[in-house]
């Protein structure tokens, strides 16, 4: 988790950059993004000092109201974002979501059973939230990144020596997401290829690109023929 946040801090500045790019789309989408991205740093700040002193309930807070954040930042942004859109909103906000969960479970660890149940319950969360990603945006950042923190997680639980029941479905869900983001992959490469035939006019063999050719083709006939009738020589000269 630690790396995954750090990798994601570094990201940034590939954000930053964009304030500095020459084109104008991605400075405006940059700066457009900025309030949520330095809402999110100051709330991971709170979250961490939160954390190292054990104020797990205090830490869950600030976790709720980064998703929320986040959360704005990404269905503001629609299923059109482009790269300098992804760094920062589909990373963190898959950070922060997988993060409300490890945080609860650490500060109800000794709880009973009750909470174990709950636990195996809610490390499913992530698929739910990556089938989301996927059938509303083919959003194949935010499925990679879950699939990636649920891998974390299965990892996290086999250092552990965990129980079975609790190292499988981690594995399970990572591999699931990993189809998901295939078929996102997949499906955006071929919206992509549509739209830009769209963009270029290649529908050449449409009826109505049929009925333009034929009429421009009457239109130079007619032309002609009262080009002859007006100014016989002229006309003869410029065919031959």
């Amino acid at each position: 988790m630690f790396l995954a946040r750090v990798v994601l801090f570094l990201a940034q500045f590939g954000h930053l950059g964009h304030f500095f790019c020459d084109n104008d789309a991605y400075t405006n989408s940059a700066a457009s993004t900025a309030a949520h991205v330095v809402t999110n740093n100051v709330l991971h700040v709170a979250f961490v000092l939160l954390f190292c002193h054990s104020f797990f309930y205090s830490a869950e807070v600030i976790l709720i109201l980064n998703f929320v954040n986040l959360s704005a930042l990404y269905f503001r942004q629609g299923p059109h974002a482009r790269s300098v859109q992804h760094l920062p909103s589909s990373g963190p906000l898959a950070w922060t979501f997988v993060s409300i969960y490890w945080n609860l479970a650490i500060a109800l660890a000794h709880r009973g059973v009750e909470t174990q149940i709950f636990g195996l319950i809610f490390i499913w969360s992530p698929l739910g939230y990556g089938l989301f990603a996927f059938i509303a945006y083919k959003d194949v950042t935010m499925i990679m990144c879950l699939g990636i923190l649920a891998a974390a997680t299965g990892v996290g639980q086999l250092s552990i020596k965990a129980k079975l029941a609790h190292l499988i479905p981690p594995f399970l869900v990572a591999g699931l997401l990993l189809v998901l983001c295939l078929l996102a992959a997949i499906a955006g490469r071929g919206s992509e290829t549509i739209g830009n035939n769209e963009k270029n006019g290649v529908d050449c063999g449409s009826p109505q690109a049929e009925d333009e050719e034929s009429g421009a083709d009457e239109q130079m006939t007619r032309e002609r023929r009262i080009c002859s009738q007006v100014c016989p020589p002229l006309y003869w000269s410029t065919a031959g």
